[in-house]
């Protein structure tokens, strides 16, 4: 019985890796932003498959030779109802504003892909690697990300990001859901980083990266309250 269990196992874990997706199957035309074609084409140079990126950094927040910087916002509605928005909406919906756009999303795991007009929608679950891009500067400077989701948790309730390997930028992100005194919910969004330029990451990324995470948050809030106020930055 055992060595039947460990032949379908066997069986199920070569079929997720025969699915696996290779970086010359995406569909490029479908990806929007320029920025963001080129990065994923320069991969292809030393990468294969979706599977051979790597997440740079699990555990920054732990490490005393990153930069750490908190956000903190206020969302007035319950606990909840908005982790279950968080966990639970479109990934191509939640990075799509003024200053960051959705490019392209796949799993490590499985053939799944997820492009900006895509009929189906990509919820948060490990594994999976997305790639967006930062309109900065007015748009006269255009910034290619990519992101790993590596935890998704429900008994705590937060999400664990990690820039992907060969960025600008190593690091990790925990967007963790609490609860307030009021019974309204906080998000607490730490952010670990560091580059190859103490200038950019002293004065250029915290700046730029509240920015764009403000935005993020406001347009995830606003899914589920009505009015401004009830969104508040801390």
């Amino acid at each position: 019985m055992r060595r039947i269990f460990t032949l379908v196992l066997i069986t199920l874990l070569g079929s997720g890796l025969m699915a696996q997706i290779a970086l010359n199957e995406i569909d490029y035309g479908r990806i929007e932003q320029k920025k963001v074609r080129n990065y994923l084409n320069l991969q292809q140079q030393s990468l294969k498959r979706v599977s051979d990126f790597k997440a740079s950094c699990t555990n920054c927040c732990q490490n005393m030779a990153f930069h750490v910087m908190e956000n903190v916002y206020i969302i007035k509605d319950d606990p909840k109802s908005v982790w279950a928005m968080y966990k639970n909406i479109n990934i191509a919906e939640s990075w799509t504003g003024r200053l960051v756009s959705f490019g392209v999303l796949f799993s490590k795991w499985s053939d799944f892909v997820c492009y900006r007009n895509s009929d189906q929608m990509a919820t948060a679950d490990t594994g999976q690697v997305f790639f967006i891009n930062l309109r900065l500067l007015s748009g006269f400077y255009n910034l290619p990300v990519g992101v790993e989701i590596v935890a998704v948790n429900e008994q705590e309730r937060f999400i664990h990001l990690s820039y992907i390997d060969g960025g600008k930028s190593t690091g990790d992100q925990i967007i963790q859901i609490e609860e307030t005194p009021e019974g309204y919910t906080k998000v607490i969004h730490t952010s670990a980083f560091k580059s190859d330029s103490n200038f950019r990451d002293k004065y250029l990324y915290p700046h730029f990266h509240t920015k764009i995470l403000n935005e993020y948050h406001r347009n995830m809030a606003m899914r589920l309250v009505k009015n401004q106020n009830d969104f508040i930055i801390n």
